[in-house]
């Protein structure tokens, strides 16, 4: 099984480099994923778990929830996984203050990545609006919104911003104008979904998406992602994080199996 992973690996994943030691392979594609654990009745006990598994397993890491980024910085005091929480999740529609608000809390608890939801339904009525004034509000408002997230990440702290523009809800001209967006505001990543809108992450709009991002700035998928089939695949559409909440043994199985 291992082997075959491994024949996988070399002929399809171009970013990533073979080498004699299969496991090594392995630890190369756990490195670009954020194991997630946003559910609402989260607990402590469930963080603690979710941060031994991330150890365990090497991943790049946690994406928990902002009332639990202290708690996972000290579950996972003296290792290298990261810590992701979320802002204005999942609807993206809280006021700009009050995400900047929040960004300043989980930074100053320890988080090292924020995964900032967009505010999709606006740019949803910039799609259909005429008039072309009440269109640059709209669109003035998006960006400043993101804006203020970046300078805070972007300050002094170091952090990684990626924007949630939830892309199932989005049609392709609707992705282009976020991901415009999103470049002029200074995200460095742009994330597919919040697992929580009535679809996830698309393979054709990943590719959509990359073929439209300058290469500095990064895609996450994530959103319906449970099997290392999906993991593959959404890697060779371009994405450079995978955001998943699956059992980590997804990475270690056989993709020819059946789910």
């Amino acid at each position: 099984m291992i082997k075959k992973f491994s024949k996988l690996l070399i002929e399809n994943i171009n970013n990533f480099h073979p080498t004699s030691n299969n496991k090594t392979n392995l630890s190369k594609y756990n490195k670009i994923i954020d194991y997630t654990f946003l559910r609402e009745d989260s607990n402590i006990d469930n963080i603690e778990n979710v941060c031994k598994e991330a150890k365990e397993n090497s991943f790049y890491s946690v994406c928990i929830r902002p009332q639990f980024v202290s708690y996972a910085y000290n579950f996972l005091d003296n290792s290298d996984i990261k810590i992701c929480t979320v802002i204005s999740f999942p609807n993206g529609t809280d006021k700009t203050q009050d995400k900047v608000t929040e960004a300043q809390k989980v930074i100053s608890n320890g988080a090292d990545e924020i995964d900032m939801v967009m505010n999709w339904k606006l740019l949803k009525k910039w799609s259909v609006e005429y008039d072309l004034e009440i269109k640059r509000d709209i669109e003035e408002k998006l960006y400043i919104d993101i804006r203020k997230i970046s300078d805070i990440c972007h300050g002094s702290n170091s952090v990684i911003l990626k924007v949630i523009i939830e892309s199932g809800e989005l049609t392709m001209d609707e992705i282009k104008k976020a991901c415009d967006l999103c470049v002029k505001a200074g995200s460095d990543y742009v994330k597919t979904s919040t697992g929580y809108a009535t679809r996830g992450a698309e393979i054709d709009k990943v590719k959509f998406m990359r073929s439209i991002l300058p290469d500095y700035v990064k895609i996450k998928a994530s959103g319906g992602i449970r099997t290392f089939q999906d993991i593959q695949n959404f890697v060779l559409a371009g994405a450079d994080r995978i955001g998943t909440s699956s059992n980590p043994a997804i990475i270690q199985t056989n993709p020819n199996e059946n789910y």
